[in-house]
């Protein structure tokens, strides 16, 4: 569908695609990049099986691989600060 002819509905993936860009700070591992990216990317994914999943373990998947993705991001933090 055209501009002029009103919004277009492009669908769920469309509304929960996004493009994220990522700046570390220079000396970073790159392999603590990749894992902290990873950590990301397992929520997304948790997220995405939300209604496959019992709540219970919903929420243990979720909350483990968040805390995975702060630790790293800490140590990241950590490692770029003077």
């Amino acid at each position: 569908e055209s501009p002029s002819q009103g919004p277009r509905e492009d669908g769920h993936g469309a509304s929960q695609t996004f493009i994220q860009e990522y700046r570390f700070p220079e000396g970073i591992p790159q392999e603590w990049i990749t894992a902290y990216r990873g950590a990301l990317h397992a929520v997304e994914q948790i997220k995405v099986e939300k209604d496959s999943l019992r709540e219970e373990e919903y929420y243990k998947k979720l909350e483990k691989a968040l805390l995975q993705a702060a630790r790293i991001n800490q140590k990241i933090q950590a490692a770029a600060s003077p």
